[in-house]
């Protein structure tokens, strides 16, 4: 931006704002407060992907006694650790699933960084290294 006073010109730098919404990024504890870069788009898609495939599963698991992870493998062309290590995104933290689907996990946290986290959810942030949010 320029203005002109005169014949002294005077420039001024300007960027307008991003008309995107900005994202806040779970930070772990002692982190040093810098502007990380969100996970990627790609890697919220496949994260996705496997947690609807995950309480699919397990929905079809808890409904239908025949069903099991062997069965769900061969008709998945998956073998059965695949299938039983994405099922552990069906008992992931529900703030750690609202933060990855939204994008507010830092880069570098994915599906595989996700799967066989500990049952329970405190355990779970603590094992990524992230800092749980406050429970109401």
């Amino acid at each position: 931006m320029a203005a002109v006073d005169g014949g002294n010109t005077i420039h001024l730098p300007w960027t307008p704002r991003s008309p995107q919404r900005r994202r806040e990024i779970v930070q772990g504890d002692g982190s040093r407060l810098t502007a990380l870069r969100p996970m990627r788009s790609e890697a919220r898609s496949r994260f996705a992907i496997g947690l609807r495939n995950a309480r699919h599963w397990l929905d079809q698991l808890v409904a239908d006694p025949a069903a099991s992870i062997a069965s769900i493998a061969a008709r998945e062309k998956r073998t059965e650790r695949s299938i039983r290590q994405t099922l552990s995104l069906a008992f992931l933290d529900p703030a750690l699933v609202e933060a990855a689907l939204q994008g507010h996990l830092p880069r570098g946290f994915g599906l595989k960084r996700l799967l066989d986290l500990p049952v329970a959810w405190p355990e779970q942030w603590s094992k990524l290294g992230l800092k749980a949010p406050a429970r109401p």
